[in-house]
């Protein structure tokens, strides 16, 4: 069980095709979050696990672009400084009039 939940990542887990048994895609869905699981241990010992999946709220989608964008602005943030500190050296150093 523990297995299979690791398979369950967010990369995994941004497009979803599910199949019939000869492998027909029935349906796709993206975004999709883990959310729950359940395992249930039978009488002959067999453990049967389902698993919750649901596709992200609105809020869960605008939290994911808002994480990508701080991200983003922090890479840009980090150049303009070593921008800044190369021309600065320049320009201590004669080269820019």
């Amino acid at each position: 069980m523990v297995e299979t939940w690791n398979l369950f990542t967010p990369e995994n887990l941004k497009n979803v095709n599910i199949q019939s048994g000869d492998g027909a895609q029935i349906a796709e869905y993206e975004n999709i979050i883990l959310d729950s699981e359940t395992s249930i241990v039978q009488k002959d010992g067999k453990i049967v696990t389902g698993f919750k999946l649901r596709q992200k709220t609105e809020i869960e989608l605008i939290r994911d672009r808002i994480v990508a964008l701080e991200n983003a602005q922090e890479v840009q943030d980090g150049a303009i400084t070593d921008l800044g500190t190369a021309i600065s050296g320049l320009a201590e150093e004669g080269g820019m009039a």
